[in-house]
């Protein structure tokens, strides 16, 4: 009967990031990497804020999948509404830094930061790549 308890308690301990583990990793990730992260000052904020604005395409969806699955798991918040005071805009959507939990500011600057290094590389690997293909017709026409 002992052992069955511990069972039913572990189970009710169970951390809420262990839910998203297989469907969005990088949530999970960002969210264990962040535990003990300090919150960001305004300074920083404002920083985060004009580093997302040269996210491509694919950073920002992945900066939006952060936010929403932040809302649904930590917060509880509802599917069909948008998270953190968020406005529909033309372009997208609006969001205020400040209405962000802590945690999630944290875990979109460590991911932002990921994702321009990323890029960063991505850019040098292309330029290296055009580099050695004019190199390699330079050689072959001679």
């Amino acid at each position: 009967m002992k052992g069955s308890k511990e069972i039913n308690n572990e189970k009710y301990k169970k951390d809420m990031t262990t839910n998203t583990t297989f469907v969005f990793p990088l949530f999970h990730t960002l969210y264990q990497d962040t535990e003990d992260a300090p919150p960001l000052s305004e300074e920083d904020q404002l920083k985060l804020i004009e580093d997302m604005k040269r996210l491509d395409v694919e950073g920002n969806e992945l900066v939006y999948a952060i936010i929403r699955n932040f809302s649904l798991e930590k917060d509880k918040g509802l599917f069909t509404k948008l998270p953190y005071q968020s406005k529909k805009i033309k372009k997208g959507l609006r969001f205020d830094m400040s209405q962000f939990p802590n945690r999630l500011q944290s875990m979109l600057r460590v991911f932002v930061d990921l994702h321009m290094k990323k890029i960063r590389e991505e850019e040098e690997l292309k330029k290296v790549m055009e580099s050695t293909k004019s190199q390699v017709f330079q050689l072959s026409s001679s």
